[in-house]
């Protein structure tokens, strides 16, 4: 992606991985909330608290806990999840 905020993540994870980045089935594009895609049939999305919400995924206390706090700490944070469950947060 050529998002901004995709820069950093993209640029971290080709400095990680010894193969080329795999490339989502479908992808969708929620602009200004993230993005939605779908790789080996899992609905994957990272994006916004308001983006998981409309997706009717739930953010846990211990989630929103790290949210508020990367926040606080000036970051931009962002919700990782998978087939429903929010399973991490990116924060740049």
């Amino acid at each position: 992606s050529e998002h901004p905020l995709a820069r950093p993540i993209v640029a971290a994870a080709r400095e990680r991985l010894s193969e080329p980045i795999p490339q989502p089935e479908q992808g969708e594009a929620v602009p200004g909330h993230g993005v939605w895609a779908t790789w080996q049939g899992n609905a994957i999305g990272v994006g916004t608290p308001a983006l998981m919400a409309e997706r009717g995924i739930a953010i846990t206390p211990e989630a929103n806990h790290h949210l508020d706090r990367l926040r606080s700490d000036g970051k931009t944070v962002m919700l990782v999840a998978v087939n429903a469950e929010v399973i991490g947060l990116l924060a740049v």
